[in-house]
């Protein structure tokens, strides 16, 4: 806060030149961003092809971060220049008060007080004190300008925005520690910039937080509900804000959001915060799915049935998410190719990483539950390397692939790896997670758990994990269903009362 003897004795030209250099600053990297604008320009017959264009793109990239530091040093010329000339004219407004009392015997001390003499003359002393207020009102009047000006000029601060993409850790060869590390380390004005600027960037990266994943994908969110001919992206937003509206607890958290042509797209949707959950249940579904699915609420209501059931089973709080972060097959030709699985694999491992990364409590029991196809996802993303503490395959056609090695990036677009050599997983060993705490969920009536397309079939004895009970799990779908030993068992092995799981025999 700015006083009287502060503005009276302020020397504004040390802020002029502060703004004057800061313009310069600005026109200087506009220049500089201009000049290797030029260089990627590369004249036809010099240098052609793949590595030219890819060379050209790399000096353009350099480009972005100029830019955004020569708008941050224009704005924070701007902001200086009107600092200055609010200062300035408080400065004025304080000088009508010397003004005012000058050669009177009314004075004006070294805090800004206004003071008179004692006064024989009632006339005089009353002349005296009317001057003495007007003298009082204007340094009010005058010190208000002031702080005023500087509170604008702090606010204007916080918003000049210092974000740049290029300092956004890429999510592959920076681990989800090293994200988190990276988050933590901004002030919140910065994370604040990061997150308006870049939101499908940060929505989407493993590692930061959920509360500003989902603030970051609300806005890719609500951006394409306007677009008019995107109903799925208007239903999830509206089944979101609708959540926001109930019990303290269930509210539906954005953490990963790829807008697509009508029902094509990815979504991550937690009911309930991960980052303060006890008990966390990643449910990747399988066959069939999108994301008009995880709008239209079938994916949610089996989520939140599962973990209304968790929380029925044991203590502490769960958050149970949907996982529709790949492009699940939408026929039965497209589930024999193991390529979308192996494509999905990598971003599931990558996912649960983030999950610890970014848990409050630093040791939250996170269960992978993958049902179907999805079972095949989440198997090879646990061979991996998945940080989880359960996984669980319900109605699975094999348990999926070993990687060809650590890295195993994955190939452009669905189908990639179909008809590969990628050696399946035939045995629990062959994972990542603790043999005693990899589950299988089988119905008599599913034809589907009989299948071993895509590696191992989990509920067979020859596989070595666990198998639970699903009385009342009639069919292939119903593995969630209300009142089902099924969704019991599932709640149970989320909610980590293994004692309570019911076992079976391996087929």
């Amino acid at each position: 806060m700015v006083n009287y003897s502060q503005l009276l004795n302020m020397d504004t030209s040390k802020l002029s030149t502060a703004a004057t250099t800061s313009g310069n600053l600005s026109k200087a990297l506009t220049e500089r961003a201009g000049e290797v604008g030029g260089k990627a320009d590369i004249p036809a017959g010099m240098w052609a092809g793949l590595d030219a264009g890819l060379a050209s793109s790399l000096i353009s990239d350099q480009q972005s971060p100029l830019f955004d530091a020569s708008d941050a040093f224009k704005r924070g010329q701007a902001t200086l220049d009107d600092l200055v000339d609010g200062l300035q004219a408080a400065k004025e407004r304080l000088a009508d008060a010397h003004d005012l009392v000058a050669g009177t015997e009314v004075t004006i001390g070294p805090d800004g007080t206004v003071t008179t003499p004692p006064a024989d003359n009632p006339t005089m002393a009353n002349q005296n004190a009317f001057l003495a207020r007007q003298a009082a009102e204007i340094i009010d009047d005058a010190l208000r300008m002031a702080n005023e000006a500087d509170d604008k000029a702090s606010a204007a601060v916080g918003e000049i925005d210092p974000a740049s993409k290029k300092d956004i850790p890429n999510g592959k060869g920076d681990s989800a520690e090293d994200v988190k590390k990276w988050w933590d380390s901004l002030s919140k004005a910065e994370q604040d910039a990061y997150i308006k600027k870049f939101p499908k960037e940060i929505g989407n990266l493993d590692g930061i937080p959920a509360e500003a994943r989902h603030e970051a994908n609300m806005d890719s969110l609500r951006q394409d509900a306007k677009g008019g001919d995107n109903k799925f992206a208007k239903m999830l937003l509206d089944r979101i804000e609708d959540s926001r509206d109930g019990a303290k607890g269930d509210e539906i958290y954005l953490l990963g959001y790829e807008p697509g042509k009508g029902s094509d797209g990815k979504a991550i949707a937690a009911i309930g915060n991960p980052d303060t959950a006890d008990h966390t249940a990643v449910n990747v579904p399988g066959t069939g799915t999108d994301l008009g699915n995880v709008a239209g609420g079938g994916l949610l209501a089996n989520a939140a049935d599962l973990r209304d059931q968790a929380m029925q089973e044991g203590n502490g709080s769960v958050s149970s998410i949907v996982w529709m972060g790949y492009d699940a097959p939408q026929g039965y030709v497209e589930a024999y190719d193991e390529g979308r699985a192996l494509n999905g694999a990598g971003d599931l491992r990558d996912f649960t990483r983030g999950l610890d990364a970014t848990n409050q409590g630093g040791d939250g029991h996170t269960t992978v539950i993958g049902h179907s196809y999805g079972s095949t996802v989440a198997g090879s993303a646990d061979s991996r390397g998945m940080k989880v503490d359960d996984l669980v395959a319900v109605g699975s056609p094999g348990i999926g692939f070993e990687p060809d090695s650590k890295v195993d990036p994955p190939l452009p677009g669905p189908g990639g790896y179909l008809n590969s050599d990628r050696p399946s997983i035939e045995n629990v060993d062959e994972l990542n997670t603790d043999p005693n705490h990899v589950w299988a969920g089988a119905s008599a009536g599913d034809p589907i758990s009989y299948m071993s397309i895509h590696g191992a079939n989990p509920a067979e004895s020859d596989f070595g994990g666990e198998r639970f009970a699903t009385d009342g799990a009639g069919g292939h779908s119903e593995y969630y269903k209300e009142g089902t030993e099924s969704l019991r068992n599932l709640g149970r092995i989320v909610a980590g009362e293994y004692d309570e799981v019911e076992h079976v025999d391996p087929r």
